[in-house]
């Protein structure tokens, strides 16, 4: 998914989340879900329905490169998503 600029922007994650399990944090754009593209939370409702309680799946997501609170970039980044 190399390239791609768009995706869903996670605002937060909550403690004890599967978002925090999956090491995911404030501004990291999730940009891929198993082998599909996500561009908003349409894509990443559409990839994650089929998915049963205990599946994990692959994330793709563009980490921020931060100095203080100015972002600077983002780097690609990769994790697993465990469902509850």
């Amino acid at each position: 998914m190399g390239g791609q600029e768009s995706g869903l922007l996670i605002a937060r994650v909550e403690k004890g989340s599967a978002a925090e399990r999956a090491s995911l944090r404030e501004y990291d754009v999730i940009n891929g879900i198993g082998n599909r593209q996500v561009r908003s939370y349409l894509d990443a409702f559409a990839a994650l329905t089929p998915l049963a309680a205990g599946e994990t799946t692959h994330l793709s997501v563009l980490v921020p490169r931060t100095r203080g609170n100015l972002i600077l970039g983002y780097r690609e980044g990769e994790t697993g998503l465990r469902l509850r």
